[in-house]
């Protein structure tokens, strides 16, 4: 089960080719969907640009693997500190209050990460950082390492399916059609007008 850790992670022609098409780093795009990806907006259901879309990712990839049922390996031993967490998480992500944006509600969450972060076992993240190569590497995020070990996937599987859905002529194709929907390549495409050095996130919680 463990084999994919140490494993180079494979970047589709495709996807090399449309961020060389727009000019973006590959490394510079990969963290931007990494810090994209956040509990709070696994959990809540309203749109979010880009949060959104990078969260279902993660939902597409899981259910890809077909489990039966989500085990969460590395939260046995914290299984009532986890729980307590995202039931704190599922409120703020659902409470409606004036003058609670997303963006507050969504820093207000961190603690909560934190806390099941620091009490799971690493299993599928046991490095904050995962590399390319030899000159570029990526900087897990703590939600981003929380979520591949609740749904037991390493980031490198999550990683690799985000990149398997760019593709350049399915993107001039797709949007030209009524009701053509690939997330993903919203993700990409639509939101490449986005400073790729950082993300609005990343920002926030550094």
């Amino acid at each position: 089960m463990r084999q994919k850790k140490n494993e180079l992670i494979l970047i589709p022609m495709e996807f090399k080719v449309a961020c060389s098409l727009y000019k973006m780093d590959v490394a510079e795009v990969l963290q931007v969907f990494i810090d994209h990806v956040t509990v709070y907006d696994i959990i809540n259901n309203t749109y979010h640009e880009g949060f959104s879309e990078a969260c279902h990712c993660l939902i597409f990839c899981y259910r890809r693997k077909k489990k039966p049922r989500i085990l969460s390996t590395g939260m046995r031993k914290c299984r009532e500190l986890f729980l307590r967490n995202m039931g704190q998480i599922e409120l703020l992500a659902h409470m409606k209050r004036r003058g609670w944006k997303t963006t507050t509600k969504r820093s207000y969450t961190r603690c909560f990460v934190e806390n099941i972060f620091d009490a799971m076992e690493r299993l599928y993240t046991p490095s904050d950082m995962i590399y390319l190569d030899d000159y570029s590497a990526l900087k897990l995020s703590k939600d981003f390492c929380v979520l591949c070990e609740v749904y037991d996937c390493y980031p490198k599987e999550f990683l690799e399916y985000f990149m398997g859905y760019i593709s350049v002529a399915d993107a001039d194709v797709g949007f030209g059609l009524k009701g053509y929907s690939n997330f993903v390549n919203t993700f990409f495409f639509e939101n490449r007008q986005w400073s790729w050095q950082k993300s609005t996130y990343q920002d926030r919680i550094d």
